[in-house]
């Protein structure tokens, strides 16, 4: 078989090289063949698990969409009702705006047709119906009416004005007593009157007016003029002040024991609120000495030793305020009130039996019904 082969390589080389081509290109195809299908099957198992990757992909992903989807359409819906439940209140409070405004205009309606015709009546008659009537409102657009009705007195004025001072109107009370010093400048009470309400309602002219109202007092001094220059100090706490507004009137009342203790216990509460406490002791100890029974100085000092803590002494103080007037309900819920704090019992019941021979008004009963709920608490825990 070899000799054929080198017989036939040497007779036809040519055919030779075909042959061996053609073997060789018989073999590249075969494997190649080969190749292709075992590539392709590699490809077929590639693209199907990128494929199946993919595919599973593709479904966490709808997957999330439709739960996000899901999450979305409960939001929408919760939206969509709270804009309902927030239109339905609104509606509901627009009602109530309407209607409340609709009763002010009727109110307002009724005020108008409530208040008299001023010029029909004189000033006296339009002052006596605004200290007389129950409303508020009444009352203040009646004071009003007299700022311009031509019949109106400087007294006139000057009434109205401490009404609507007592009622916290202070801008129209400052308007009533600048027209009373306006139609009288001699009325004294009514320049301290306008004065003191600047002290106390007015910063920028506070320095001036109270120079003002003290020096009118001093040059005549009265009860009722050094009670309310002194009540305006202390509503600005201005205790320096009091404290030498006192050393004045002390140096020109003389023996005058009225004034002199008025003198005497502003002084006290200027020390007092100042910090000056054994001081504060030796002036009241000065007032008793011309008075010893003066409720408005026993009340006084009584807040003093309330803070001092002297148990005894406030037990006297607040005994001669009730022996002073026993029908005065106050004086015993003091005497109550110290008795309850101390937990001596017997004396505590002591004091609401005398309060029940009494007439107190609503609020006082308020303040004794609450001591006496303590009372009875602290008598049940004393006993377990």
């Amino acid at each position: 078989m070899s000799e054929f082969f080198k017989l036939l390589a040497t007779q036809f080389p040519t055919l030779v090289v075909i042959l061996a081509i053609m073997l060789v290109a018989w073999a590249l195809v075969r494997e190649y063949r080969k190749m292709k299908d075992e590539i392709g099957d590699e490809v077929d198992k590639a693209v199907s698990a990128k494929l199946g990757a993919t595919l599973s992909g593709v479904k966490e992903i709808a997957d999330s969409v439709s739960s996000k989807d899901m999450r979305i359409s409960q939001l929408m819906a919760e939206v969509e009702s709270r804009a309902s439940s927030f239109s339905t209140e609104i509606a509901s409070k627009e009602t109530q705006i309407e209607s409340a405004f609709a009763r002010v205009l009727a109110q307002v309606g009724n005020l108008e047709v409530s208040i008299p015709d001023v010029e029909a009546e004189s000033a006296a008659e339009i002052l006596y119906r605004a200290l007389t009537i129950p409303d508020p409102r009444l009352q203040a657009a009646l004071c009003a009416k007299l700022l311009a009705h031509e019949d109106a007195t400087a007294s006139d004025l000057e009434k109205a004005g401490d009404f609507m001072r007592k009622a916290m109107r202070n801008s129209l009370s400052l308007k009533l007593y600048e027209r009373a010093v306006e139609l009288d400048p001699e009325l004294i009470s009514a320049q301290i009157e306008l004065l003191a309400m600047k002290v106390e309602t007015k910063f920028e002219e506070r320095k001036i007016a109270i120079h003002q109202m003290r020096s009118i007092v001093l040059s005549s001094p009265t009860k009722d003029g050094i009670a309310r220059v002194s009540n305006a100090l202390m509503h600005v706490d201005k205790y320096e002040e009091l404290n030498k507004f006192a050393d004045e009137l002390l140096a020109i009342v003389g023996e005058n024991d009225e004034l002199r203790i008025m003198a005497l216990r502003n002084k006290a509460i200027a020390l007092k609120n100042q910090g000056r406490i054994s001081e504060c002791k030796r002036i009241y100890a000065r007032a008793f000495k011309i008075n010893p029974n003066d409720l408005n100085t026993l009340k006084a000092y009584l807040s003093l030793l309330s803070s001092d803590k002297d148990a005894n002494e406030y037990i006297d103080i607040a005994t001669r305020l009730v022996d002073s007037d026993p029908t005065q309900v106050g004086y015993h819920i003091i005497l109550l009130d110290h008795y309850v704090t101390v937990r001596n019992f017997v004396e505590a019941r002591r004091v609401i039996s005398a309060l029940s021979k009494l007439k107190p008004d609503p609020s006082e009963l308020q303040v004794i019904s609450k001591l006496d709920r303590k009372l009875t608490a602290l008598e049940e825990r004393e006993q377990v």
